[in-house]
């Protein structure tokens, strides 16, 4: 196995332990969010579940979820007691919001 072989595969053995971390950092601050305060098969409590996804939600799916014309996440966030927890970020346009 030749220097460059070797290189290779110390970088994607660190990578992958880098992303295990990550997973694992990302599991105790999942678990410091407080519980969803809206009641299960509301749309409140709809929103907030997509909120606490990985990938968060867009105020797209959020109108296309509920049906309704528009949408203030903030405010949705804090019906469910997660307001604190929310953020949020622009990606292909679009603001991303999501709990962490």
């Amino acid at each position: 196995m030749t220097q460059t072989e070797q290189a290779v595969i110390r970088v994607m053995h660190a990578i992958h332990q880098a992303f295990i971390e990550l997973d694992e950092a990302m599991l105790i601050l999942k678990k410091q969010v407080p519980p969803i305060k809206a009641q299960p098969g509301t749309k409140t409590h709809d929103i907030c579940t997509m909120l606490m996804r990985p990938q968060g939600a867009t105020r797209t799916e959020v109108l296309s979820l509920t049906g309704w014309e528009s949408v203030s996440i903030q405010q949705q966030a804090a019906l469910c007691g997660l307001e604190e927890y929310l953020s949020s970020y622009k990606a292909d346009n679009e603001k991303r919001y999501f709990v962490y």
